[in-house]
């Protein structure tokens, strides 16, 4: 192959992600995408995303992505809230539907966030370069206890 060749087998891709408008995401920014009902009605949902409209994006993410104009909150908070907002509620049949509704998005967020939290975890606990104790970065374990 010649270098012409080889350049050009390199910069395909580029091309080809440039055309489609697909930009490559780093492996722990992911996110998930939920709708403003789905953290309950909007006096139950103001204090962790703000008043407005119950139709609008929420983006629970690990990091904060600059550029997105959707509100952006992160997973452990989103966690907690949702666990105060189901302790909240009161055991009865007209809530049941929204109890529902709020534990499926709380289960969605902790798979979300234990699988970051697994991956960590899943590490030697040093570096054997510098010795840095990696372990000390852990994010915290958040569990369901209501």
């Amino acid at each position: 192959m010649t270098l012409a060749q080889r350049l050009a087998c390199l910069l395909l891709p580029l091309l080809l992600m440039s055309c489609a408008g697909v930009r490559p995401q780093p492996i722990l920014s992911k996110t998930l995408t939920f709708t403003a009902a789905d953290f309950g009605p909007a006096e139950m949902s103001a204090p962790l995303i703000g008043p407005g409209s119950q139709d609008r994006q929420v983006l629970v993410v690990h990091r904060h992505q600059s550029g997105n104009p959707a509100v952006q909150i992160f997973a452990p908070q989103a966690i907690k809230h949702l666990n105060r907002s189901v302790k909240s509620l009161p055991r009865d049949g007209t809530h049941t539907a929204l109890r529902a509704r709020l534990i499926r998005t709380r289960t969605l967020i902790l798979d979300f966030y234990n699988q970051r939290r697994t991956a960590f975890q899943s590490v030697p606990p040093y570096n054997a370069r510098n010795g840095y104790l990696s372990r000390q970065m852990l994010m915290p374990g958040i569990g369901t206890t209501l």
